[in-house]
């Protein structure tokens, strides 16, 4: 059975109906078709059947069984109603709809099935009890009326039943929506901010598991609407559709940090560092290509051999190169450069720049803007080295972060 609130939609327009036709019975009772004043007193009984239903479906909790008998019982009343309008030849029996419409709305489909047979036997012993002579051509408007009431039927049920689905669809994400918001409510008053303050990976572990809950209420929330057929305007429609695609990028994102915060522990090995910037520099390639950006990368001579995370100081460098460019007009050029140093004449460090000549004025490079940049910068202190942004001035953009050659495995 349908919900309660399309119950009464549906029988509030059965209502509607009855009272119309009621007034427009009375205005023209002159009419010659119509038996006066049993015909007004047929009407007044459909009206009375609907508004009973009504009043018993707002103040009993009744089930589908009780909708079928009174389906039957208004299709009775139609009839009679038939029968005091002209007969066979009367223009009423488009009546019959209702009953059917309001079945598809509110019964299963055996049910609405027994609803339309109902219809047909109650119209089809009519015209055969209420015609003189049954010929061809009272045979003829049986056939149509009735071809009439099924395909109605039918047409009816198939939207019925995809707004059915629909409806319980979105009833059923609602549902796991609040669930959703119950569980981050809960999550949120048992926080503790002490916890993980001595592991990283622990605290953004569960910050990310944390955030993932609102994301998915964000887009769950936007699927929702979404799933209407009519929005109010097109505009409407972009803006949640913005709104999808930005909580998905949320989520990417997210993805991205549970995988750099799943590994707790550093496996560091020897690594060739130009090897990891030219890998690091063919996966940016496409991207860089399409805003039609070019590098130049410069290495030293004698680099040594830095132990390291290869995975993730390469997200590293992704994250750098994927940082400066947004910040780079079209057609930018970009410098990476790689050099060896001495650290106060004791230890030997790899230190990488990236600079250009070519920023958008006004921007600059902030590690504190994302949360890659920021990871990156604790990845590269986990290294035992250190992220820096370089200061813009007009044009000039830059960053550089350096690494100890070689470093002992960093503890967490």
């Amino acid at each position: 059975m349908e919900s309660d609130a399309n119950s009464k939609l549906a029988h509030r327009y059965e209502i509607a109906v009855s009272v119309f036709l009621l007034a427009l019975t009375f205005l023209w009772r002159d009419n010659p078709e119509f038996v006066f004043p049993e015909i007004l007193y047929v009407i007044v009984l459909l009206l009375g059947v609907n508004l009973g239903t009504g009043v018993v479906m707002r103040r009993l909790p009744v089930g589908s069984w009780f909708f079928a008998p009174m389906t039957m019982a208004n299709c009775a009343v139609i009839t009679a109603a038939l029968r005091c309008s002209g007969g066979a030849e009367s223009r009423l029996w488009v009546l019959y709809l209702l009953p059917i419409f309001t079945s598809c709305l509110l019964l299963t489909g055996r049910q609405v099935l027994w609803v339309l047979l109902g219809t047909l036997t109650f119209n089809g012993a009519f015209h055969a009890t209420a015609a003189a002579v049954f010929g061809r051509q009272e045979l003829f408007e049986l056939v149509l009326k009735s071809g009439v009431l099924v395909f109605s039927g039918a047409a009816g049920w198939k939207l019925a039943s995809r707004q059915r689905a629909a409806a319980e669809r979105a009833d059923r994400q609602r549902l796991d929506l609040a669930r959703l918001e119950a569980q981050a409510a809960e999550r949120e008053s048992r926080h503790d901010a002490s916890d993980g303050e001595g592991d990283l990976g622990l605290m953004v572990s569960r910050l990310t598991h944390d955030l993932r809950t609102p994301v998915a209420i964000i887009l769950g929330s936007t699927e929702l609407l979404l799933l209407q057929d009519e929005l109010p305007h097109d505009e409407l429609r972009r803006d949640l559709e913005r709104i999808q695609r930005s909580a998905k990028s949320c989520s990417t994102r997210l993805d991205w940090i549970s995988g750099i915060a799943g590994r707790k522990e550093f496996h560091p090995v020897p690594c060739d560092f130009p090897a990891l910037l030219t890998a690091a520099l063919t996966e940016a390639g496409p991207s860089l290509q399409r805003r039609r950006l070019s590098v130049e990368t410069v290495c030293g001579d004698g680099l040594p051999q830095v132990s390291l995370d290869a995975p993730q100081l390469e997200r590293v460098l992704r994250t750098l190169l994927a940082a400066l460019a947004e910040n780079l007009r079209d057609d930018g050029r970009l410098t990476v450069s790689t050099e060896a140093v001495l650290d106060e004449g004791i230890l030997s460090r790899i230190r990488c720049a990236f600079r250009s000549e070519d920023a958008v004025p006004g921007n600059r490079l902030d590690l504190d803007s994302t949360v890659e940049l920021c990871l990156a910068r604790e990845i590269v202190r986990r290294h035992g080295g250190e992220l820096v942004a370089e200061e813009t001035l007009g044009t000039r953009i830059g960053a550089f972060f350096t690494l100890p050659a070689p470093s002992p495995s960093p503890t967490i």
